[in-house]
C-alpha cells in the first residue's frame, strides 16, 4: 500500500505525489478469469507485431490452462508467457504445453469440492486423479506416472501423455531426481 509506505516515509512523498494522478482498484488477474481470453488476444496481437511474428491461435487446451493458472505475476506474466509461447511454439498453434506453466499452480475446484488438476493436454487427459489411499499431489502424480510407464514409452510419448513438451519433462526429471529408463545397449 504506497499510502502507508508515503506516510512512514518507506516510499517518496515527492514520487508518491508525481504518481498519483488516478487511483485504480483493479482486483489480481486470477480474480478476473473472465479477463484472461480478452487480454491473451489483444497481448498476443500485440506481442507478434512488435516482433513481426504472425499471430499463432491458441489451442483449446492452452485456453483452458491459461483460464486455470493463478497468475502471481499478473498481466506481465501473461505478456511474458504468450511472447515465450509464441517465438518456441514449434507448429502453427500454441499449445498448452507450449505455454510451459508451472503446473503446480494449474488447480481448479470441481463440482465436488475435490482439487483437480485442470487439464491442458490438448488430448483433454486429466493430470490428477484419485489415489485409491486418496488423492495425489502433482508432484507426486508426475513421478509416479513417469516412474510406471517410462518402460513401455519413449520420452516424446512420456511427454505427450503428461501434455508437456520433452524439455519440460526433462526439465521435471531433473527436479525431482528421475533418473531417464535407459535400454540395454544403448549408449
Amino acid at each position: 500500500n504506497l499510502v502507508e509506505l508515503e506516510n512512514t516515509d518507506a516510499f517518496r512523498r515527492d514520487l508518491f505525489h508525481r504518481i498519483n494522478v488516478l487511483r485504480l482498484e483493479l482486483p489480481p488477474l486470477r480474480e478476473r478469469g473472465n479477463d484472461i481470453e480478452g487480454l491473451t488476444n489483444w497481448l498476443l496481437t500485440r506481442v507478434a507485431g512488435r516482433l513481426g511474428l504472425e499471430v499463432k491461435p491458441l489451442t483449446s487446451g492452452a485456453k483452458q490452462a491459461l483460464t486455470a493458472y493463478k497468475w502471481p505475476g499478473n498481466v506481465r506474466e501473461l505478456e511474458h508467457t504468450l511472447e515465450r509461447a509464441l517465438v518456441m511454439a514449434e507448429s502453427d498453434v500454441i499449445s498448452g504445453s507450449d505455454l510451459n506453466l508451472p503446473v503446480t499452480q494449474i488447480v481448479t475446484e470441481t463440482d465436488d469440492s475435490s482439487p483437480m488438476l485442470a487439464s491442458y493436454s490438448d488430448q483433454d487427459t486429466t493430470f490428477a486423479q484419485n489415489d485409491e489411499a486418496g488423492e495425489l499431489s502433482l508432484e507426486e502424480y508426475f513421478q509416479r506416472f513417469v516412474l510406471e510407464n517410462q518402460h513401455a514409452m519413449n520420452e516424446t510419448e512420456l511427454a505427450q501423455k503428461l501434455g508437456i513438451s520433452r524439455k519440460c519433462l526433462w526439465e521435471r526429471r531433473q527436479r525431482f531426481d528421475l533418473p531417464r529408463n535407459r535400454k540395454k545397449g544403448a549408449a
